[in-house]
């Protein structure tokens, strides 16, 4: 337990083991200033008791990038201030209000962060371009895209703590009313395939008798016999109907479509080669009736 102690304590007064947390500095990131850094950096400083010089080294370690290069370039500082003073001249803060209002009204949430992660971007850009937290959490609800009646869930929050637990909420929401359609959308789709297939099994078995033309049952046990379709009469086909006009509203003839059928009623008023035509495709539909 000692031994563990000490190790704890070791590590907090030797700063060179706690330089992966401490943000670094590029001077490419527009919305994270030098003296934004500096401070960051003084604020370590004086939490974990770090000496002058101590400070000096781990303000070195932590430039990268440009910030880096413009380092290697320059004389040995031989204090923190040294360097601080010569990096902020260097890097100094070249964005203003405007365009922090810009950026945070530009930015919206992505689809690979969470509700909170997105809180926290937007909060440090805030915090960074010095806006009061109200400023900053409503750039975070406008960034949400969502229909504005969804987000009356937000209506009058001023603070961070509260704006957590709407999210929170609001998150839960969207998360349940996105399952809810998922599973709508596939009962959608089930009925769009059982459907048809029930439609068409109840076509297949509809029964029609080919003699009187009638559903219900078969040719082989009907009891009506053989049925004229030229005068709707039973005893007797088509082709050996004596009758020389054809009723305005006749059965239908199985086989035969609206078109064929109406050139039959037509034909049937007339002499020549269409009505034997037409009295030839009745006999050999009837005689096809007569075999079942």
């Amino acid at each position: 337990m000692a031994a563990e102690e000490s190790n704890d304590e070791s590590r907090t007064s030797n700063p060179f083991h706690l330089i992966d947390f401490i943000p670094k500095f590029t001077g490419d990131d527009v919305t994270y200033s030098s003296t934004k850094w500096a401070q960051d950096l003084e604020d370590n400083s004086e939490i974990f008791g770090w000496s002058p010089q101590q400070k000096l080294i781990v303000a070195r370690r932590c430039l990268s990038g440009t910030a880096e290069l413009w380092l290697k370039t320059e004389k040995a500082f031989r204090t923190y201030e040294e360097l601080k003073t010569a990096l902020q001249k260097e890097f100094p803060e070249v964005i203003n209000s405007k365009q922090m209002h810009e950026m945070m009204s530009t930015r919206k949430k992505q689809p690979n962060e969470t509700y909170y992660q997105y809180m926290l971007v937007m909060k440090e850009l805030g915090k960074r371009a010095k806006f009061p937290d109200y400023v900053s959490i409503q750039y975070i609800i406008d960034g949400i895209q969502d229909y504005e009646s969804n987000k009356l869930l937000f209506y009058g929050v001023t603070t961070y703590p509260v704006l957590k637990e709407k999210l929170a909420l609001y998150e839960s929401f969207k998360q349940k009313s996105k399952t809810n359609f998922t599973k709508q959308l596939s009962d959608n789709r089930c009925d769009k395939l059982t459907k048809p297939k029930i439609h068409k099994e109840a076509e297949e078995t509809v029964i029609r008798c080919y003699k009187c033309g009638e559903k219900g049952h078969t040719s082989n046990v009907c009891s009506k016999g053989v049925k004229c379709f030229k005068c709707n009469e039973y005893g007797h086909i088509a082709s050996a109907c004596s009758t020389t006009t054809v009723p305005e509203k006749s059965s239908r003839i199985p086989g035969i479509s609206n078109h064929r059928r109406s050139m039959m009623v037509k034909s049937s008023t007339t002499e020549g080669p269409v009505n034997e035509q037409t009295n030839k495709l009745s006999e050999r539909v009837s005689m096809n009736r007569t075999n079942y």
